[in-house]
């Protein structure tokens, strides 16, 4: 049997290995999935890994939302919204039932906020 459900990929570092775990379950699974991609880059991904593409427009309500964390501390406190799609993000999130939020190590920081302005800093020397 196959369950069928939306899904969408966010934007940023972790779209890449969200879309390639979600294709390999789906391709496994066989899970039907309907993507809502938040950028072009997830746009791409969505395509080159087989899985199918929708928009808000015809699918406007989500099971699940997928995106990263621009940065996690130790007590899985999390800032978002350090990206260029934080209101496609934002809207696409509000379409969801549930949220998925996913980091890497790049993410960790041990107090939140402090990463964020690092990279203001180095921005801007």
């Amino acid at each position: 049997s196959s369950v069928s459900t939306q899904s969408t990929g966010g934007s940023g570092s972790t779209v890449v290995y969200a879309v390639k775990h979600l294709s390999a379950l789906v391709n496994k699974a066989g899970f039907k999935v309907t993507c809502v991609p938040t950028s072009f880059q997830a746009r791409q991904l969505i395509i080159e890994n087989g899985l199918h593409l929708s928009d808000l427009s015809q699918t406007p309500e989500l099971d699940i939302v997928i995106d990263g964390a621009d940065e996690c501390d130790t007590s899985l406190n999390l800032i978002k919204g350090g990206g260029g799609c934080q209101l496609q993000e934002k809207i696409v999130a509000a379409c969801g039932k549930k949220m998925v939020v996913i980091a890497d190590y790049r993410k960790k920081s041990t107090e939140t906020g402090g990463a964020m302005e690092e990279s203001k800093v180095r921005s801007r020397d």
